[in-house]
């Protein structure tokens, strides 16, 4: 994520995507980075701790015990209004 303004990076932007598949979670290696996994099998993906700790500051993961992250109602929102930027209000708020 950038430091000069709030917008997520691409990155950041994958991830979000990836986690809100359902089932994906963050799982913590020996490194202290996360594995990004989905049902049994791992997706290869090693997200960095420095950016598992800005989306928790954002609110956007949950913890999952004993020791994983999945998406916060709040990241699942914020997904939502990225994929509808005409009106991301209505997009999060839509009857489904």
């Amino acid at each position: 994520m950038s430091a000069k303004d709030d917008a997520p990076s691409r990155a950041a932007l994958y991830l979000l995507r990836r986690m809100a598949r359902g089932d994906a979670r963050l799982t913590p290696l020996d490194s202290g980075d996360y594995a990004l996994k989905a049902g049994a099998k791992p997706i290869a993906t090693r997200v960095a701790a420095a950016v598992v700790e800005e989306f928790r500051k954002r609110g956007w993961l949950a913890p999952r015990p004993p020791d994983a992250f999945v998406l916060s109602e709040a990241g699942e929102g914020f997904h939502i209004r990225l994929q509808n930027v005409d009106d991301p209000f209505a997009a999060q708020h839509q009857l489904r």
